[in-house]
């Protein structure tokens, strides 16, 4: 996805959280974290967010302290 059509936000280690439009587009389609150097580390979507929310967004912030 072209990163017109992402959310990203910077994370303190020089990696990004990236977010992209869902279905309805509103933003939550799906979470990405990307290293400093835009590799993909880790990738969601949102039935994954929906299923299990509270490993999902653990998981998250886990990568982005590390990121």
């Amino acid at each position: 996805m072209p990163d017109t059509q992402e959310i990203k936000i910077p994370l303190a280690g020089g990696g990004t959280l990236c977010c992209g439009p869902g279905e309805s587009r509103q933003w939550g389609g799906y979470l990405r974290v990307c290293d400093a150097r835009g590799n993909e580390v880790q990738y969601w979507d949102q039935a994954e967010w929906r299923d299990d929310p509270e490993l999902v967004i653990g998981a998250v912030f886990a990568l982005a302290a590390k990121n």
